[in-house]
């Protein structure tokens, strides 16, 4: 799928982008908007910083993805 992805976005960009087909161009448009919209959707990784005194710890725990209906 990614293949045929790349195929779709590279002959858009020339056909349509810098050719001028309208028809390739939307092609264009519609996989970059597309790369984009799941790009900003992606979730954001959970950074935490914390400053520890002398003698203090930090116990990390994995409880694992929440259960959903």
């Amino acid at each position: 799928m990614g293949a045929l992805v790349g195929y779709l976005r590279r002959t858009g960009l020339r056909k349509g982008v810098i050719g001028g087909d309208r028809l390739w161009m939307s092609v264009w448009v519609l996989v970059v908007g597309a790369r984009l919209i799941r790009k900003l959707a992606a979730p954001k990784p959970v950074i935490e910083h914390f400053d520890l005194g002398p003698g203090q710890t930090i116990v990390v725990t994995d409880l694992g993805p929440a259960e959903g209906p």
